[in-house]
């Protein structure tokens, strides 16, 4: 059975004292943790202690929220998810609970006229109506 690539680089890596790159802290490797770079372009093994992992990761944390908060909103009247889709010929944002509803509600138009019935814009409001299930 192969190893893991991983577990082989770090038993590969000289027992030894190693140094935190944030914070300086030195200890063997089992305190210091050496992280395995997956893109190989880094030519001397990069080490973090737990306490700076600890706060990478918050800050790391940190910027997505704030990042994925800056991003537009669905224009459904009452609706704070995000908007991935944007739908007609205005671009409404919408969220893909929205888009699901419009494009019920478009199919349930069409079946109760018998035709194959679209509607003759996709303007901001008509799509907005469908949104909404079909309520002005």
């Amino acid at each position: 059975m192969a190893r893991d690539p991983w577990v082989r680089w770090y038993e590969s890596l000289p027992e030894g004292t190693y140094a935190c790159e944030r914070c300086g802290k030195t200890a063997s490797k089992h305190h210091i943790n050496p992280q395995y770079d997956l893109s190989k372009k880094a030519d001397r093994v990069i080490c973090y202690c737990d306490a700076c992992i600890r706060a990478l990761h918050a800050e790391a944390k940190a910027q997505r929220k704030a990042q994925l908060a800056s991003m537009p909103r669905c224009e459904v009247a009452g609706c704070t998810r995000r908007a991935t889709y944007e739908v007609g010929w205005d671009a409404v944002g919408m969220c893909g609970h929205h888009l699901h509803i419009a494009e019920h509600t478009l199919y349930a138009e069409a079946a109760e006229s018998g035709l194959m019935w679209v509607p003759r814009d996709y303007s901001r409001a008509e799509v907005l109506r469908l949104a909404q299930g079909g309520r002005a």
